[in-house]
C-alpha cells in the first residue's frame, strides 16, 4: 500500500480490536478537549480496557464488524457496525 490521500478500507472482525486502541484514545482525548458536557469521565488510563471489553462483547455477534481505514502508517479510522 502506498501513502495516498484516500485510505484503503477493509471489513474486519475481532482480530482488529488491538489496532483500534490508538484511534480510540485519540477520540477520547478529543472529546475531553472539547468538553465533557459536564459529565464525569473515567481516567484515560482506564478507558481503553473498558472500551476493549465492550468491543469484544459486540464482536461475539456474527452481525457485528468493523470497517477499518488504513494507510501505510497504519489505521487512521474505523466504524463499528452492527446489522
Amino acid at each position: 500500500m502506498t501513502d495516498r490521500a484516500t485510505p484503503e478500507f477493509s471489513i474486519r472482525g475481532a482480530d482488529c480490536i488491538d489496532a483500534l486502541e490508538p484511534l480510540w484514545l485519540v477520540l477520547f482525548d478529543h472529546h475531553h478537549e472539547v468538553g465533557d458536557a459536564g459529565l464525569p469521565i473515567i481516567d484515560r488510563s482506564q478507558t481503553w480496557a473498558r472500551r476493549r471489553r465492550i468491543d469484544a462483547e459486540l464482536f461475539e455477534s456474527p452481525e457485528t464488524f468493523a470497517v477499518l481505514a488504513e494507510r501505510d502508517t497504519g489505521p487512521v479510522g474505523y466504524a463499528m457496525c452492527h446489522l
